[in-house]
């Protein structure tokens, strides 16, 4: 991957964006249970949409770190693999920003 993040942590982010889904129906008894001014859904749908906004905003403010690997500037693919070991072995290539996974 682009940062050469261990898959626990990729795990781990997938969790915490499926997260909303399971509250699903605590989330839809508070909105019939408290209305805002009258209504029932518009506005818990606005205020959603106004946070999605908002951290989709912050999200493009942060800056991406650089890759681990290198990347060839003939075929613009990462460089993972460095050369063949006489018995076709693959050997790692060294990465370009060793700390990138913990940016």
């Amino acid at each position: 991957g682009y940062l050469n993040v261990d898959a626990y942590a990729y795990a781990a982010a997938t969790t915490v964006v499926a997260l909303p889904w399971s509250f699903k129906f605590v989330f839809g008894a508070i909105n019939d249970v408290c209305p805002i001014n009258g209504e029932r859904r518009r506005p818990y749908i606005a205020l959603g949409w106004a946070f999605c906004a908002i951290a989709l905003w912050f999200l493009t403010m942060m800056p991406l770190p650089e890759p681990y690997w290198c990347i060839d500037d003939q075929s613009g693919r990462y460089i993972t693999t460095a050369r063949h070991r006489h018995d076709g072995v693959k050997v790692a290539a060294e990465p370009c920003n060793s700390n990138a996974p913990l940016a």
